[in-house]
Protein backbone atom coordinates (compact mmCIF):
# COMPACT_ATOMS: atom_id res chain seq x y z
CA UNK A 1 0.00 0.00 0.00
CA UNK A 2 1.15 3.55 -0.69
CA UNK A 3 1.16 6.23 2.03
CA UNK A 4 -2.36 6.64 3.44
CA UNK A 5 -1.76 10.39 3.70
CA UNK A 6 -0.91 10.73 -0.01
CA UNK A 7 -4.30 12.33 -0.69
CA UNK A 8 -3.14 15.34 1.32
CA UNK A 9 0.01 15.68 -0.82
CA UNK A 10 3.55 16.29 0.34
CA UNK A 11 4.83 12.72 0.38
CA UNK A 12 8.61 12.34 0.46
CA UNK A 13 11.06 9.58 1.28
CA UNK A 14 10.54 5.84 1.18
CA UNK A 15 7.75 3.97 2.89
CA UNK A 16 8.64 3.66 6.57
CA UNK A 17 7.82 0.90 9.01
CA UNK A 18 5.15 2.74 10.99
CA UNK A 19 4.33 1.37 14.46
CA UNK A 20 0.56 0.98 14.37
CA UNK A 21 0.50 1.98 18.06
CA UNK A 22 3.01 4.57 19.24
CA UNK A 23 6.01 2.60 20.48
CA UNK A 24 6.92 5.34 22.96
CA UNK A 25 3.95 4.40 25.15
CA UNK A 26 4.94 0.87 25.99
CA UNK A 27 7.44 -0.51 28.44
CA UNK A 28 5.91 -3.97 28.41
CA UNK A 29 5.70 -3.84 24.61
CA UNK A 30 2.27 -5.42 24.11
CA UNK A 31 -1.19 -4.22 23.05
CA UNK A 32 -4.60 -5.88 22.93
CA UNK A 33 -6.78 -5.68 19.81
CA UNK A 34 -10.17 -6.78 18.53
CA UNK A 35 -11.86 -6.28 15.19
CA UNK A 36 -9.06 -7.00 12.72
CA UNK A 37 -9.29 -10.07 10.47
CA UNK A 38 -7.14 -12.21 12.78
CA UNK A 39 -8.98 -11.11 15.97
CA UNK A 40 -12.47 -10.40 14.65
CA UNK A 41 -14.49 -11.69 17.59
CA UNK A 42 -12.09 -11.86 20.51
CA UNK A 43 -9.31 -9.79 22.02
CA UNK A 44 -5.75 -10.92 21.29
CA UNK A 45 -2.53 -9.53 22.74
CA UNK A 46 0.47 -9.02 20.48
CA UNK A 47 3.94 -7.55 20.88
CA UNK A 48 4.30 -3.93 19.81
CA UNK A 49 7.28 -4.73 17.58
CA UNK A 50 5.07 -7.04 15.51
CA UNK A 51 2.63 -4.23 14.83
CA UNK A 52 4.40 -2.35 12.06
CA UNK A 53 3.40 -1.76 8.47
CA UNK A 54 4.65 0.25 5.46
CA UNK A 55 1.59 2.50 5.34
CA UNK A 56 3.21 5.96 5.62
CA UNK A 57 6.05 7.67 3.80
CA UNK A 58 9.00 8.90 5.84
CA UNK A 59 7.85 12.51 5.64
CA UNK A 60 4.29 11.99 6.83
CA UNK A 61 5.44 9.58 9.52
CA UNK A 62 7.69 12.31 10.94
CA UNK A 63 4.92 14.91 10.77
CA UNK A 64 2.85 12.82 13.18
CA UNK A 65 5.52 12.86 15.91
CA UNK A 66 3.73 15.65 17.88
CA UNK A 67 0.63 13.44 17.98
CA UNK A 68 2.66 10.60 19.52
CA UNK A 69 4.13 13.07 22.03
CA UNK A 70 0.64 14.28 22.96
CA UNK A 71 -0.52 10.74 23.68
CA UNK A 72 2.68 10.06 25.63
CA UNK A 73 1.98 13.06 27.86
CA UNK A 74 -1.49 11.70 28.69
CA UNK A 75 0.03 8.25 29.29
CA UNK A 76 2.70 9.62 31.63
CA UNK A 77 0.19 11.85 33.44
CA UNK A 78 -2.08 8.91 34.26
CA UNK A 79 0.97 6.98 35.47
CA UNK A 80 2.18 9.94 37.57
CA UNK A 81 -1.29 10.32 39.08
CA UNK A 82 -1.21 6.68 40.13
CA UNK A 83 2.31 6.93 41.56
CA UNK A 84 1.53 10.09 43.55
CA UNK A 85 -1.68 8.53 44.87
CA UNK A 86 0.22 5.47 46.09
CA UNK A 87 2.87 7.68 47.69
CA UNK A 88 0.31 9.80 49.54
CA UNK A 89 -1.40 6.69 50.91
CA UNK A 90 1.84 5.84 52.75
CA UNK A 91 2.02 9.24 54.45
CA UNK A 92 0.19 10.55 57.50
CA UNK A 93 -3.45 11.36 56.59
CA UNK A 94 -4.08 15.02 55.79
CA UNK A 95 -6.13 17.21 53.49
CA UNK A 96 -4.16 17.38 50.26
CA UNK A 97 -4.30 20.25 47.81
CA UNK A 98 -5.61 19.13 44.43
CA UNK A 99 -2.90 18.65 41.82
CA UNK A 100 -3.80 19.32 38.19
CA UNK A 101 -2.08 17.69 35.22
CA UNK A 102 -2.48 19.57 31.91
CA UNK A 103 -2.69 17.78 28.54
CA UNK A 104 -3.88 18.58 25.01
CA UNK A 105 -7.26 17.07 24.18
CA UNK A 106 -6.86 17.88 20.47
CA UNK A 107 -3.54 16.02 20.17
CA UNK A 108 -5.04 13.11 22.08
CA UNK A 109 -8.04 13.03 19.72
CA UNK A 110 -5.73 13.11 16.70
CA UNK A 111 -3.77 10.18 18.17
CA UNK A 112 -6.92 8.06 18.42
CA UNK A 113 -7.79 8.90 14.80
CA UNK A 114 -4.25 8.27 13.53
CA UNK A 115 -4.09 4.92 15.35
CA UNK A 116 -7.46 3.79 14.01
CA UNK A 117 -6.46 4.74 10.45
CA UNK A 118 -3.15 2.91 10.91
CA UNK A 119 -4.84 -0.29 12.02
CA UNK A 120 -7.52 -0.30 9.33
CA UNK A 121 -5.04 0.53 6.57
CA UNK A 122 -2.59 -2.13 7.77
CA UNK A 123 -5.09 -4.86 6.85
CA UNK A 124 -5.93 -3.25 3.52
CA UNK A 125 -9.48 -2.30 4.46
CA UNK A 126 -11.55 -1.90 1.32
CA UNK A 127 -14.99 -0.77 2.31
CA UNK A 128 -17.22 2.22 2.99
CA UNK A 129 -14.95 4.49 5.02
CA UNK A 130 -17.64 7.15 4.80
CA UNK A 131 -21.36 7.10 4.12
CA UNK A 132 -20.98 9.51 1.20
CA UNK A 133 -17.97 7.93 -0.50
CA UNK A 134 -17.31 4.78 -2.54
CA UNK A 135 -15.47 1.78 -1.09
CA UNK A 136 -11.77 2.55 -0.77
CA UNK A 137 -8.62 1.30 0.93
CA UNK A 138 -7.74 4.93 1.74
CA UNK A 139 -9.31 6.93 4.57
CA UNK A 140 -11.44 9.96 3.57
CA UNK A 141 -9.32 13.02 2.87
CA UNK A 142 -11.15 14.91 5.65
CA UNK A 143 -9.96 12.35 8.21
CA UNK A 144 -6.41 12.64 6.88
CA UNK A 145 -6.56 16.43 7.27
CA UNK A 146 -7.68 16.07 10.90
CA UNK A 147 -4.94 13.56 11.72
CA UNK A 148 -2.35 16.10 10.55
CA UNK A 149 -3.94 19.03 12.37
CA UNK A 150 -5.15 20.81 9.22
CA UNK A 151 -8.83 20.48 10.10
CA UNK A 152 -11.02 19.45 13.03
CA UNK A 153 -13.62 16.77 13.54
CA UNK A 154 -17.00 18.46 13.82
CA UNK A 155 -19.40 17.31 16.51
CA UNK A 156 -20.84 14.69 16.82
CA UNK A 157 -17.61 13.21 15.40
CA UNK A 158 -14.68 13.28 17.78
CA UNK A 159 -13.38 11.95 21.07
CA UNK A 160 -15.67 10.92 23.92
CA UNK A 161 -15.00 9.47 27.33
CA UNK A 162 -17.27 6.57 28.23
CA UNK A 163 -18.80 6.63 31.71
CA UNK A 164 -21.25 4.46 33.61
CA UNK A 165 -22.40 5.27 37.16
CA UNK A 166 -20.45 3.17 39.65
CA UNK A 167 -17.62 2.27 37.24
CA UNK A 168 -14.15 2.07 38.71
CA UNK A 169 -10.99 2.05 36.65
CA UNK A 170 -7.51 0.90 37.56
CA UNK A 171 -4.64 2.50 35.68
CA UNK A 172 -2.33 0.01 33.98
CA UNK A 173 0.36 -0.11 31.29
CA UNK A 174 -1.95 -1.19 28.48
CA UNK A 175 -4.08 -0.08 25.55
CA UNK A 176 -6.95 -2.00 23.99
CA UNK A 177 -8.61 -1.16 20.67
CA UNK A 178 -11.79 -2.38 18.96
CA UNK A 179 -13.26 -1.13 15.70
CA UNK A 180 -17.01 -0.44 15.83
CA UNK A 181 -18.95 -1.08 12.62
CA UNK A 182 -22.57 -0.64 11.59
CA UNK A 183 -24.42 -3.50 9.83
CA UNK A 184 -23.11 -2.28 6.46
CA UNK A 185 -19.48 -2.56 7.54
CA UNK A 186 -19.00 1.19 7.87
CA UNK A 187 -16.56 1.98 10.73
CA UNK A 188 -18.64 4.21 12.97
CA UNK A 189 -15.81 4.54 15.46
CA UNK A 190 -13.34 2.76 17.67
CA UNK A 191 -13.41 1.82 21.33
CA UNK A 192 -10.22 2.24 23.37
CA UNK A 193 -9.09 1.57 26.88
CA UNK A 194 -6.11 3.83 27.45
CA UNK A 195 -4.28 2.87 30.64
CA UNK A 196 -7.58 1.37 31.83
CA UNK A 197 -9.74 4.43 31.06
CA UNK A 198 -12.45 4.00 28.37
CA UNK A 199 -12.59 6.36 25.38
CA UNK A 200 -14.65 6.37 22.21
CA UNK A 201 -13.51 7.82 18.90
CA UNK A 202 -16.77 8.52 17.05
CA UNK A 203 -16.71 8.89 13.25
CA UNK A 204 -20.44 8.70 12.45
CA UNK A 205 -22.51 11.74 11.51
CA UNK A 206 -25.30 10.68 13.93
CA UNK A 207 -24.85 11.73 17.56
CA UNK A 208 -24.04 8.68 19.75
CA UNK A 209 -26.25 10.22 22.46
CA UNK A 210 -29.31 10.30 20.19
CA UNK A 211 -32.34 8.26 21.25
CA UNK A 212 -32.22 5.59 19.97
CA UNK A 213 -28.44 5.67 19.99
CA UNK A 214 -26.41 4.19 17.12
CA UNK A 215 -24.47 2.45 19.91
CA UNK A 216 -27.46 0.64 21.42
CA UNK A 217 -26.93 -2.58 19.47
CA UNK A 218 -23.19 -2.73 20.15
CA UNK A 219 -22.07 -5.05 22.93
CA UNK A 220 -21.01 -3.36 26.17
CA UNK A 221 -22.60 0.04 25.53
CA UNK A 222 -25.93 -0.38 27.34
CA UNK A 223 -26.29 2.37 29.94
CA UNK A 224 -22.98 4.00 29.04
CA UNK A 225 -22.85 7.81 28.90
CA UNK A 226 -20.60 9.34 26.26
CA UNK A 227 -18.96 12.60 27.35
CA UNK A 228 -17.89 14.67 24.35
CA UNK A 229 -14.48 16.34 24.63
CA UNK A 230 -14.10 15.72 28.37
CA UNK A 231 -12.66 18.71 30.18
CA UNK A 232 -11.43 16.89 33.27
CA UNK A 233 -10.90 13.42 34.69
CA UNK A 234 -11.11 13.60 38.46
CA UNK A 235 -9.46 10.66 40.18
CA UNK A 236 -11.57 9.66 43.17
CA UNK A 237 -9.91 9.87 46.61
CA UNK A 238 -6.70 11.03 44.95
CA UNK A 239 -7.01 14.84 45.02
CA UNK A 240 -5.76 14.89 41.44
CA UNK A 241 -7.26 15.90 38.10
CA UNK A 242 -6.26 15.40 34.49
CA UNK A 243 -7.32 18.54 32.60
CA UNK A 244 -7.83 18.44 28.83
CA UNK A 245 -7.23 21.57 26.79
CA UNK A 246 -9.40 21.89 23.67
Amino acid sequence: MTCWASQAGGCWGEQSGEHLFSRCLFEHRAVTLKGLPWCRHEYKTIGIESLTSNILCHGHNGELSPVDSGAKLVWDSFRNIDELHNLRKKLRPRVWSTKHWQVSGLLFERWFLKTTINLLCSVGKEGPWSLSGPPSSFPPVEFVAVAFGRASLLKPRGLYMSARIGDQHTTEDSVTWEVLEDPGGYPVGASFKFRGFPFLLWLHSVDPGKNPSPLENLSGYAGVQQIYHPLRVKIADSYQCLDFGW
